[in-house]
């Protein structure tokens, strides 16, 4: 790689949710794709014997707390954990933990610096101007972590400018751009549900500006799903990370059990549960936006979109909706990573 190449900005782009921390590794490649990893958002506090090589986690410090954060890091966990699902987690320790563990698995070059980096936040969160000025001066600035390419090294990472926009938008701007929708979208009104793992999230936008009044939330996500079913079967595991997990994976590849107490358990007679709650939800949704009459182009998007893509459909009779072809996991990153190489 010569220098004037080394030398070229570095954008990335980080979607730390409830349930996963998405994150850019690179940029667009043919003006069409781009790497991206994830983990799930769950910090766990660090005992320091734990072995975290074996278990494929990292250890990151926020002020004197040390965390393990990683793909693996269910394992880590005391069995009495749980995650963050309330608004409080985005100003949070383990929010940072997370973000720091992003920042040491973003691929950044050698000279360790992040030119700009595109985030999102729910868009009700977005008038809180504290918590924004809070995640800027957090994430900003120097950060030392885990160098990922030499074991049991340490590397300082500089994040030079961050931006941070509603979460949503994000997804808008990559489903158009999947779509060849860009154009339209820009001249029409459109609807985006984001179904996540703590929330459904619903943005109305005039092109790609949101109309705040009516955006808004729910905490109808996937997690409310799984939690449904988890009690359904047994009270005792509602809030048992691993068992939420074998669910999710359970529902995403369509099959018929899991394990809890070393047992096989059937899922078939739960998916009337996953059926109503997903219908609930969207009706709640309804509800919110008022007349649909309006709306031009309807996106659905999110980890969860497989779960609710029937009831999204059965809502919107007249439209055409939009869902994302792949990956709608990463649908925010994508949008965040193109508008953090565009608009610098």
């Amino acid at each position: 790689m010569s220098k004037q190449q080394e030398s070229q900005p570095t954008y990335r782009a980080l979607d730390l949710g409830y349930g996963y921390t998405k994150f850019s590794k690179g940029h667009y490649l043919d003006d069409t794709t781009v790497d991206v990893g994830a983990f799930p958002s769950y910090a766990v506090r660090s005992v320091d014997s734990l072995g975290s090589d074996r278990l494929g986690v990292i250890q990151v410090k926020v002020d004197a707390a040390k965390f393990w954060v990683g793909e693996q890091v269910r394992y880590a966990a005391d069995g009495r954990g749980r995650q963050l699902l309330e608004a409080s987690f985005f100003g949070s320790s383990q929010y940072l933990a997370l973000a720091k563990g992003a920042l040491a698995f973003m691929n950044v070059p050698r000279e360790d610096v992040i030119d700009a980096l595109v985030m999102g936040l729910p868009n009700d969160l977005m008038g809180d101007d504290d918590l924004i000025a809070y995640i800027k001066a957090s994430i900003g600035g120097d950060h030392v972590v885990p160098n990922i390419k030499e074991p049991g090294a340490q590397r300082t990472i500089r994040v030079k400018k961050v931006k941070i926009i509603p979460q949503v938008v994000g997804s808008l701007i990559a489903l158009s751009r999947e779509a060849g929708l860009v154009e339209k979208v820009e001249k029409e009104q459109n609807l985006t549900i984001d179904t996540g793992y703590g929330t459904v999230l619903w943005l109305v936008t005039k092109g790609f500006i949101p109309l705040r009044a009516r955006c808004g939330s729910n905490m109808g996500g996937v997690s409310a799903l799984l939690q449904e079913i988890a009690t359904n079967i047994d009270v005792s595991v509602t809030s048992n990370i691993n068992i939420l997990h074998r669910i999710d994976t359970a529902l995403l590849n369509n099959e018929s059990t899991i394990m809890v107490y070393g047992q096989d358990v059937s899922l078939a007679k739960f998916h009337d549960i996953q059926r109503f709650r997903a219908k609930e939800s969207i009706t709640d949704v309804m509800r919110e936006l008022g007349s649909i009459a309006d709306l031009d182009n309807i996106f659905l998007t999110g980890g969860g979109s497989y779960l609710f893509k029937a009831a999204v459909a059965a809502a919107f009779p007249k439209h055409k909706v939009n869902f994302a072809a792949h990956g709608s996991r990463f649908t925010n990153v994508l949008g965040f990573q193109f508008l953090a190489e565009t608009d610098n």
